[in-house]
């Protein structure tokens, strides 16, 4: 199995102008996009059919940075959150906790015998 086959990219602004075009460029090598808009609903759709049609999933997710009722308690857009966990083999995403416990076991004497590895705290998604 290639992790190639497993990519994909998020891009904040992504239904007009330099995050499109990136949105675009990645979906022809390949990368599967999830990208937010802000109010453009038409555009970002033309974006999602255009990617399908190169033949990567992509999502659409309408979301105002500047308007905080829009995020969770994490900072997270709930349905946003829904569909990356869709994508996760453990069906969740990551948490701080997740990423600290890893850092907390790798500073405890029991991991004294590791060196210079690079570990993913990814949850079993490729990176």
């Amino acid at each position: 199995m290639n992790n190639e086959d497993y990519k994909t990219t998020i891009i904040t602004g992504g239904s007009r102008g330099l995050g499109r075009n990136t949105a675009v460029n990645l979906a022809r090598r390949g990368v599967d996009i999830l990208f937010t808009y802000h109010s453009n609903a038409s555009e970002a759709q033309s974006l999602v059919r255009e990617a399908e049609a190169i033949g990567r999933k992509a999502a659409a997710f309408q979301l105002d940075a500047g308007n905080i009722s829009t995020f969770d308690r994490d900072g997270v857009n709930p349905e946003f959150r829904e569909f990356i966990k869709s994508f996760r083999p453990m069906q969740r995403m990551g948490t701080p906790d997740d990423v600290a416990n890893v850092a907390e076991y790798l500073a405890r004497d029991l991991a004294s015998f590791i060196s210079g590895q690079h570990l993913l705290v990814t949850g079993g998604a490729p990176a």
